[in-house]
């Protein structure tokens, strides 16, 4: 006859065994999920949400005012309840107001990336202080600099110590991120004088399958030499509906065309996203426009 002791030992054992493949399968749904890059609609500005498994939730940009609501949304929406990084490439009100925004929201955010540049804008004072009421960590890079979230390392590959006596547009953060095989380039807002360096003297890291298309597709960013040298097979534009500064420029739609790459639009194609395997992009899809939630 089994004693009670050991009755009580062999249901103990159950109830553990039970909780470690629950959470062996919650680790494996989070692990195995595949990465994915959205492009959101956010108008006549930029965001983008990657998520890269466990510990790879991140934003790059916010879009402009009124773009919590919408980034508030569309995480929801992909059941992100927090975000592992925040990259804000520069401080445009069309990158940083809805991270702002977001921020003030009380949306958890676990680490906050700056460009070494510092703006000296009230929106980065007001970043910072959100920044520093909610403990989140911020941290300045450059070029060279790399970190990791989740399955997708980011490489910095500008501004360096030059571009301080650019505009900002010119001191973008501009990151190139690889899973895999699978390299993707988001650029800011970065203009001819910066592109032009880039391609001079740090072509070998401008290759990527996947643009964000800088400063939104406007005709001092259609750089053919950079464009030449990124190579994309698609080229995303984050970009509003008849916006106020007709972007995308022509010269830049037929510079794209010139190097055989795929454009999408935020304005046409509403939110878009990429979804990527370890060696390849899987597919891409393009879904209803987020910007209405407002």
């Amino acid at each position: 006859m089994i004693s009670n002791e050991k009755k009580q030992k062999g249901i103990a054992l159950i109830w553990l065994l039970s909780w470690l493949m629950f959470l062996a399968s919650v680790f494996a749904y989070v692990w195995l999920k595949p990465v994915s890059v959205s492009f959101l609609d956010v108008g006549q500005g930029d965001a983008c949400l990657i998520q890269g498994g466990f510990g790879g939730n991140v934003l790059i940009d916010g879009g402009d005012e009124g773009s919590g609501i919408t980034l508030n949304g569309y995480l929801a929406k992909q059941n992100v309840r927090k975000l592992d990084a925040v990259f804000l490439s520069h401080f445009h009100e069309d990158h940083a107001l809805g991270i702002l925004e977001l921020l003030g929201s009380g949306f958890a955010v676990e680490q906050i990336y700056l460009s070494t540049i510092p703006s000296y804008t009230e929106m980065e004072e007001e970043l910072l202080n959100l920044a520093k009421e909610a403990n989140i960590p911020i941290t300045r890079l450059g070029i060279g600099d790399s970190v990791t979230h989740g399955k997708v390392r980011y490489d910095v590959i500008w501004p360096t110590e030059r571009a301080q006596f650019m505009k900002m547009n010119n001191q973008s953060l501009v990151l190139r991120a690889a899973y895999g095989e699978n390299r993707m380039l988001f650029t800011g807002d970065i203009e001819m004088s910066a592109q032009s360096e880039l391609a001079l003297e740090h072509k070998e890291k401008l290759t990527a399958q996947i643009l964000k298309v800088p400063h939104h597709g406007g005709s001092s960013s259609a750089h053919m030499p950079f464009l030449t040298a990124v190579h994309p097979r698609f080229a995303v534009i984050g970009v509003g509906v008849n916006n106020y500064y007709e972007h995308p420029h022509p010269k830049m739609l037929d510079n794209l065309d010139a190097i055989g790459a795929q454009v999408l639009r935020t304005d046409k194609d509403g939110t878009v996203r990429v979804v990527l395997g370890k060696n390849k992009i899987k597919r891409i899809e393009t879904t209803e426009k987020w910007r209405k939630l407002q």
